[in-house]
């Protein structure tokens, strides 16, 4: 086995979290931190939050995917949303591939 670095463009990320693809937990480094994608499906909806792979780590909502960004939301405890937008060129997934 071999393991292959793609960021988020080569990996296809949009596409997967569009036909819904993506596992449970899809980790990734972004900025040299590690984090997660987690995957939710509620009855026929899915929905798609990040956060930093620690224990107690903070997590934002997916708003939309486009070509170039994933755009996160949350709300604090006093109703403040809060926005990102994580570019997926920055973002590096490790793939397992046989060898040849």
């Amino acid at each position: 086995m071999v393991m292959t670095v793609f960021n988020g463009v080569e990996f296809q990320v949009v596409n997967k979290i569009e036909a819904g693809w993506l596992n449970e937990r899809t980790s990734f480094t972004y900025k040299g931190e590690k984090y997660i994608l987690h995957k939710f499906t509620y009855s026929k909806d899915t929905s798609y939050s990040i956060g930093r792979a620690e224990l107690f780590g903070s997590s934002m909502n997916v708003e939309k995917t486009t070509k170039r960004y994933i755009s996160l939301y949350t709300y604090d405890m006093m109703g403040t949303r809060t926005t990102y937008k994580m570019a997926l060129e920055e973002m590096l997934f490790e793939v397992e591939e046989e060898n040849n």
